[in-house]
């Protein structure tokens, strides 16, 4: 008997299939509507950088609101802890408050540390020599206030856990399209109120501290929240003890590991190949990275779904593969519109200075069909053995896709790095996470749980 037919049989999952779809499509559609806005405004800040502060001033700019991209471990993965537990809201209130109070806890002391050091490095002028930047005093405290920013805005950063946990992700994206509004509106007031840009470089970083502690006050207020705070007793205390690092710490090498695979591709090509190649796939990536985000983001919306049907001791079969054929058809067209037009679209973006490999975007959009059939899993999987299992896969995967993207950079350029890294996804997430779901799935159906 097929999972499909056994969900039915056992009559599980109408009204699962029905959330997970809404839950799907509503991330989806906000991911596309926000799109557009945060690109015109990401564009009308460099404008705005380049025409009032000059190129080297955009470069320097640019290379400060990339730092928070360096360290997307910040979190120490505490953040999967706290959306699993939400995701078993309404029953389970204490253990959810107990995880989120453990996490905010060492948040603040992650925030707290970072903040001292930021502080130190600004005394001793040390900012300008690990950027690589002119070394001036407003480059230093620019670059230290901008982190510091950063750093307030890492215990906020749990809101979006705790609305992805909630089945709001579509929140989560609405409220992180508030950063480039925020920044460019920043650097708006900078550029006409400020004599330097000391201002500007600060407000590199508060769009994030926005959007984390937007994320954290409109979490706190979700109606599942308000309803099992009122309706747990008083003086109770969670019957199951909360494991945080249980899952924090697969969560963390996952996050530690996945830059190997998907941030390499240019620093190889800078090694094994040229840069006219290194220039191609950045331009290629100018149309890729939106486009794989959708397909992301579509897929998160699942992780409250299994982490709600964990709870329930139900084998989410019928969200799973709800979630897998509308994730697949979101990434299929994802796939085709970027074999289409990805070629143009980055094309113009860079003028024309570059030639793409007529293989390149029917690659790039292979990617992003695999990644979209795989995404479901990597969700279903978010347990603590589920997220080890993960980790371990995450862990080949980036050193299978670093070596291969060597080996084969120098023969066959800007192809072959991102080759490696379709072949990393099918090899070490695609087939080994689907085997072990529906493992886990056929496990659940024959000890009758549903």
């Amino acid at each position: 008997m097929t999972i499909d037919r056994a969900t039915d049989a056992l009559g599980v999952g109408r009204d699962a299939k029905h959330g997970t779809a809404r839950a799907i499509l509503s991330s989806t559609g906000a991911r596309m509507a926000v799109l557009p806005l945060t690109g015109v405004c990401s564009i009308l800040t460099a404008r705005l950088v380049i025409d009032t502060y000059g190129v080297d001033g955009y470069a320097i700019f640019s290379l400060i609101a990339a730092l928070p991209f360096l360290f997307p471990f910040i979190d120490l993965g505490v953040g999967a802890a706290v959306a699993n537990a939400a995701g078993a809201l309404p029953d389970r209130w204490h253990e959810y408050r107990e995880t989120l109070t453990r996490a905010r806890r060492v948040l603040f002391l992650v925030s707290g540390t970072i903040l001292v050091a930021i502080i130190g490095i600004a005394v001793v002028g040390g900012w300008p020599t690990l950027t690589g930047l002119p070394g001036s005093a407003t480059v230093n405290w620019g670059i230290a206030g901008a982190m510091l920013l950063f750093a307030v805005a890492i215990p906020g950063s749990l809101g979006h856990s705790m609305l992805f946990g909630m089945r709001k992700n579509s929140w989560s994206v609405w409220i992180q399209g508030l950063g480039p509004p925020v920044t460019l509106a920043l650097v708006l007031g900078a550029s006409l109120w400020a004599p330097t840009i000391f201002a500007a470089l600060v407000a590199t970083t508060a769009g994030v501290l926005v959007s984390s502690w937007t994320a954290t006050v409109v979490a706190s207020r979700v109606g599942i929240v308000r309803a099992a705070r009122r309706a747990a007793p008083v003086t109770a205390r969670s019957s199951n003890p909360v494991a945080l690092w249980a899952t924090a710490w697969p969560m963390l090498v996952v996050s530690l590991s996945l830059p190997l695979s998907f941030q390499t591709g240019r620093l190889v090509l800078s090694w094994q190949a040229t840069l006219g190649e290194v220039a191609v796939y950045s331009a290629a990536m100018i149309t890729f990275l939106p486009v794989f985000s959708i397909a992301q983001v579509a897929g998160q919306s699942l992780w409250g779904e299994f982490a709600g049907a964990r709870a329930r001791a139900e084998s989410g079969a019928a969200e799973y593969l709800t979630g897998l054929r509308i994730v697949a058809c979101v990434g299929l067209i994802g796939a085709v519109g970027l074999v289409s037009l990805g070629p143009i679209l980055s094309g113009l973006a860079v003028n024309y200075a570059v030639h793409f490999p007529p293989e390149l975007f029917w690659i790039l959009g292979a990617t992003v069909l695999v990644q979209a059939l795989y995404i479901p899993s990597g969700m279903y999987l978010t347990d603590a053995p589920g997220l080890r299992f993960q980790a371990l896969l995450t862990v080949l995967m980036g050193v299978f896709v670093l070596v291969a993207s060597v080996l084969t950079a120098e023969p066959l350029g800007v192809t072959g790095v991102a080759l490696s890294l379709l072949c990393g996804i099918i090899f070490f997430q695609l087939v080994p996470g689907t085997i072990r779901v529906r493992f886990v799935i056929r496990r659940h159906m024959r000890a009758g749980l549903g």
